[in-house]
Parts: C-alpha cells; structure tokens; sequence
C-alpha cells in the first residue's frame, strides 16, 4: 500500500509535469495572441516560477496552487487556442 506522502509527491510530480508542458505551450502560442492573452501570461508567469520554487514544500497549500496555476494556465492555453483556430 502506498503511502499517503508517497501519493502527495506523485501527484505534485504530474501537477508540476502539467504545469510545464502547458506554460512551453502558451509561450509558443503568445507571439499572435491578444492583448488580454498577453497580460493575463504577464499576470501569470511569475506566479508560476514562485509555485515551481516552493514545490519542494509537497505540502497541501502547495499541491493547491500547483492545481489552480494548472487550470489557470490550462483556460489561458485553450483561449489561444481558438484564437489561432477561430
């Protein structure tokens, strides 16, 4: 059975996986997108930087901005997305 810090990192591991993949995502997307894009990135990205720095931590408060960067950032990827796929 696998222990409850053990199912904590995991799941830090895959938020902060996401978390990357999707930032590398919406940097190359950000070069045509609108201006509400580009600041909500501006809003967005050193917050991102903050959450990797404090991932160490694998604490709750830290698994819970990981998921909430990883939705925001998620919502920002989709939004160009459709910019680039009207």
């Amino acid at each position: 059975m696998k222990s409850a810090a053990t199912e904590l990192k995991k799941d830090m591991e895959k938020g902060l996986a996401d978390l990357r993949a999707l930032r590398d995502e919406v940097r190359v997307k950000l070069h045509r997108a609108s201006m509400d894009a580009k600041k909500e990135w501006q809003d967005l990205e050193p917050r991102l930087v903050e959450i990797e720095r404090a991932a160490g931590d694998r604490g709750p408060a830290t698994q819970n901005a990981v998921s909430n960067a990883v939705a925001r950032l998620s919502k920002l990827s989709d939004a160009l997305h459709r910019h680039d796929n009207p």
